[in-house]
Formats: structure tokens, sequence, C-alpha cells
């Protein structure tokens, strides 16, 4: 066989040598090679990368300070034969992607790094060293802590995870391999002082230099997530609806004297009933298709490395060169656990904090209004940050009327008649009164309308009472939305039932106050203590066997019109229950006191008696 021409020949053995298989000195490394055995910082990692540059490698990774030497004199090839592989590992490409999706939520840099430490492990004997500075010098993890200082925010993350393989640290065989620390590694901690205390300045340049771990394993792949944030009070309006079974009522905070805190583990406790929440605050990626980064590590403390004497089977060979001879590792091994606290304060790194997920407790927002415990000079729910607007409204109903109130309970108004009933109301008319936001919670019941709608979640409807067509109806004041002629009463209602009303609901607890019950039985009250009271108006004209014009329309509170002769509402009368306590507490007292006192008496009749029969 001839070539015809020099180029012919060229070309043909070009694609000859295309057609062998590659020599291993010719195949490449796995991109997670130069990450196996290197320094790590564990102050100054994330495993999230870097939102300024939308993610990337984590940077406690040192990928320029090999601690490990790596030998390639074995031939060892990927299972594909597609990557040379260090001698001292063991590597593992997978064929196709490991998916998973994950979902967190933390509210604080404690929290953060948490959801962070599943992607890094160390060993347990110096998790407490580490555990509330961890990540704690990266970007991210000091942008939550300025947060903190501020107003303090909830996040929510979701990332998906394309795990690509493994490469881990054969350390199993590193005594009997005689595997080899590298000479650069050798020659920094052989030049640490024996002596920490007068010396600190040289560890923490060499912390800095080599970090505080080293890789022992990995895995690699594609991450990528997003990070979305909230403000505290939206946060607690958001658990009120998912999970409020994770609210608690507390005490004085800010400028409410009730406040509303969420119990964060509960509310979290249902991975898979998390939902995202809040704006998009950061993105980022780590890896790509092309290109495999860690996604994962496994890490071993620097102090423990030079504890450990199966790494360091060729110290003899470097003392009196490297090394000092004689050199004292277990000695330098201990400083290194002394400099890592050293380190902490050197870099002036402080603990990691969750603040307390917690709102002042105040009125919800939204234009409505509340009946008003009038009985006895009682007043409107009045605070600090509001005053309600005040009004009321006199009745006169039917001549020879038979109106019927709680009259021995109830605390609505002094001026119920069996003829008139004066009804006195507090009016919120301003949408929101403080710069903390709170809403209306899901339950069953009622407050009057005030303004052309009804807060978010209220239906609205109306109850149209027929009065006296001779009357002397009166409106006084800033009322709720209706109709206040001299022959008829139109009053707006706002009612829910989109919860159990035996499951409390928050309100400010400053003072007592009524709420309008919708159906059998009073919203619960975190906090409160209820009582029930009614009044039932007589609209039938008097002598005449007619229907009147009393009507009712959309969510009103039952039974409200009632044979076209009469309306009733029912009432929830709430009182702070520290207050409610203290009378039961007295009563208690006076039940003992009268107990005692009759046990006194029955023993005194006894000797009594005992004295006669002698």
């Amino acid at each position: 066989m001839s070539c015809r021409g020099m180029l012919v020949c060229v070309v043909g053995f070009v694609v000859l040598l295309a057609g062998l298989p590659l020599g291993n000195a010719q195949l490449p490394i796995p991109n997670s090679a130069n990450y196996i055995g290197v320094g790590y910082n564990f102050i100054m990692g994330n495993p999230e990368g870097d939102s300024l540059n939308s993610g990337g490698v984590d940077p406690g990774l040192l990928a320029s300070r090999n601690i490990f030497e790596l030998t390639y004199d074995l031939g060892k090839k990927s299972k594909d034969n597609k990557y040379r592989v260090p001698d001292e590992t063991e590597f593992l490409q997978r064929s196709s992607a490991f998916t998973t999706k994950e979902k967190s939520t933390f509210h604080g840099t404690k929290s953060y790094a948490k959801t962070l430490s599943s992607k890094v492990q160390e060993s347990a004997s110096l998790d407490a060293v580490f555990a509330s500075v961890k990540f704690a010098g990266s970007h991210d993890y000091k942008q939550i802590s300025e947060d903190e200082k501020k107003e303090g925010y909830v996040y929510f993350t979701e990332q998906t995870i394309q795990n690509l393989g493994t490469i881990r640290y054969l350390d199993e065989l590193a005594r009997a391999d005689q595997f080899e620390i590298t000479r650069n590694f050798y020659a920094d901690v052989c030049g640490l002082p024996v002596t920490y205390e007068s010396q600190k300045k040289n560890y923490m340049d060499f912390i800095d230099k080599w970090g505080t771990h080293v890789v022992t394993e990995l895995q690699t792949g594609v991450r990528s997530g997003t990070t979305y944030r909230a403000t505290r009070s939206s946060f607690v309006k958001l658990a009120s609806e998912q999970r409020s079974d994770s609210l608690s009522l507390e005490g004085h905070y800010k400028i409410a004297s009730a406040s509303i805190s969420v119990n964060m583990d509960k509310f979290t406790e249902d991975k898979s009933a998390e939902k995202k929440f809040g704006s998009q605050y950061t993105t980022y990626k780590v890896g790509s298709e092309t290109l495999h980064e860690p996604i994962s590590l496994k890490l071993l403390g620097l102090n423990e490395l030079l504890a450990d004497d199966k790494y360091w089977t060729t110290q003899a060979s470097h003392e009196g060169t490297l090394c000092p001879v004689g050199w004292e590792r277990p000695l330098i091994a201990a400083n290194i656990l002394k400099a890592y606290k050293g380190y902490i304060e050197y870099k002036n790194i402080a603990a990691s904090t969750d603040l307390e997920v917690r709102i002042p407790l105040t009125w919800p927002d939204g234009q409505y209004a509340l009946a008003k415990p009038a009985r006895n000079g009682g007043t409107c729910p009045n605070t600090d940050y509001l005053t309600w607007d005040e009004g009321n409204r006199l009745e006169i109903t039917q001549p020879l009327g038979a109106n019927w109130w709680s009259k021995d309970t109830q605390h609505l108004s002094d001026n119920i008649f069996m003829e008139s009933a004066q009804v006195y109301y507090c009016v919120k008319s301003v949408a929101q009164s403080s710069t903390t936001s709170w809403k209306w919670m899901p339950g069953s019941y009622c407050i009057y309308q005030f303004g052309n709608t009804c807060p978010n979640g209220f239906d609205s409807g109306y109850l149209k009472y027929d009065d006296d067509d001779t009357s002397s109806n009166q409106a006084n004041g800033i009322l709720p939305a209706g109709e206040y002629t001299s022959e008829y009463t139109l009053i707006r209602f706002c009612c829910r039932n989109d919860a159990s009303p035996m499951h409390p609901i928050f309100l400010p607890t400053d003072s007592s106050f009524f709420l309008v019950r919708y159906f059998d039985n009073c919203q619960k009250v975190s906090g409160m203590t209820d009582t029930e009271e009614f009044f039932e108006l007589d609209t039938m004209h008097a002598g005449l066997n007619v229907d009147n014009d009393d009507a009712e329309y959309g969510a009103f509170p039952q039974p409200g019109v009632v044979q076209h002769t009469r309306v009733k509402i029912f009432f929830c009368y709430y009182q702070p229950q520290t207050k409610a306590k203290r009378v039961d507490d007295a009563i208690e007292r006076i039940k003992e006191e009268l107990a005692k006192k009759f046990l006194d008496l029955l023993e005194r009749d006894r000797d009594g008696m005992s004295m006669g029969d002698k």
C-alpha cells in the first residue's frame, strides 16, 4: 500500500490515531480531583458559593493549598475509562444525574448555618468548636447578619441538586500504602512554633493560608437555588394561615402590651408542607452541565490530621530538611486546636443567632367597628398607637314592647330598656394604625362594617330593624356602615366562617372588647376569657298582626330576624385572662375561707357537745 502524497498520509495517520483508545497519560483528570485533599476554611466557606458571583465554587475551598499528595503512578482510571484517577482516591462518575429538590426555611444566621451544614460534614469532636461560627465569614452569611440588625427577615430557599459523582480519599490505606503529605504543607506546619500563646500570629497566618480542615470526600455535580425573603410581620401573618398552631401569645413587645411569636421548629417540622413565601432575594448556581463542582463535602480537622499517625508514615524522611529533628507533631496538633478559638477572635467573628420571629400584637389592619362595652363606664380598647372613634345609636322600639337582653351579665350598655335600646360603638376608621401589620385570622365571628368594604376574608351583609314609626331615634358620633333613619335601623356586618371558633385567634389583650357571634359559639381569643351575651329587640307593630319591615341579607349574625317580629343578636364579651384569673383566684380564696370557717364552726359545735356530755 502506498500513499499518494505526504498530506494524504498524515491525514490518514491522524484518523487512525483518533480511532484508538487514549493512553492513560492523555486522559483528563476529573474536576473533582482538584478539590480532594485541599484545605478548607470552615469560617470563610459557604457551600452555596457567593451571591455576588451568583454562586460559584465554595469560597472556603483552598484549591491551591494541596495537603494530601496525589499521584498517578498506578494508571487508575474511571470505570468508563474517560478519566485518570489519583492513586489515593476512589472515584465514581454517574452516567446520569441523581436529582433531588430541597426546601428550607431559616430566620437568622444560626438557622442559616444549620441549613448549610447539611452539605459540609465534619467530625463530631470539632462540632462544638465551630458550631456557632460556621460560614460566618462568607458574604451571604454577613448579609443575613446585617438584616438581623435592621428589621429582621424570614427566608425560604428552594434548590435543585444534581449529584453526578463522588470522590474520596482512601484514608483507610494511608498507613499501609504510606500516602504522602505535600512538601508545601510539611514546610509550613513544621515551621509553626511549639509555643502557642506567645506566637499566636504565626498560627493565625497558617490558618488563613491552609484553612481549618482538609477535604477527604466530596460529591460533585450541579446545585442551583433561589432564596426568597419576607418581613417578620408578613411571615407571622403567613404562619397564622398555614400553621396557626405554631403561634403563641407573648408579653409586651415594642409598642404593644402583647405580642405574637412563631415557634420556628414547629413551623418547619413538616418539610413537605413548606410553601414558598416572600420576594426573590438571591439566586445561586454551583457547577454546570459541562463542569461539575463540589456540592457537598466531608472534612477532617487539621488538628485531627496532625494527631493521627497513619497520615505521617514518612515523617522521619522530612526531619532534618523540611522539619526539625524530633518534630513535636502532637504538640502542634494541640496548638492548632487552641488556635481555632483564637482565629475566631482574630477574625472578629460573632456567634450565630436567631432572633425571635415576633411582632407586636396590634389591632388588625382595615376599617371596621366593634360594639363598645359601655356599661358601668366601660371604654373602647384604646392603645398608645390607636384611639378609636366613637358613636352611639338610640332606637325607640315598639310601645309596650318586650325587649330582652342579658340583664345580669351584660356589658353592652346601661341604656337597654323594654321599649328602647342605646348601643355604643368603637370605630377604627384608619386602615393601618401602626407600622406593624396584622390581619384578622380565620375563624367564625362577625364585626361591624365601616366604609364600603369589609376587611379581607370577611363577607358583607346586614340586618334591618323596624323601629317605631313615630320614633325619636338618634344617631350620634361615628357609626358603623348602615342607614340610620327615624323609622328603621339598617346596620352592616362583616362575617367569616372559615375555621372552627374553638381554634383561638390572636387579638390585643390590653382591655376588654366585643365581637359578634356568627353561629352557635363564641370565637375563642388567645389570652382572653369570653362571655356570651345577647339582646333581642321587639320590632312587631303594637296592636297589629302584620309583618314589619325587618330584613336580613348576606352574611349576618344568626339568628337575626325572628318571625318578622324580633331581631336577636348574640355578642361575645372578652376580658383579659389575667383579670379573670384574679377574680377566679379571689373566688377560690373566699370558698376556702368559708370552708375553713364552716369547719371551725363544726369543730366548736363538736367541742361544745363534748363539754355538755361531761
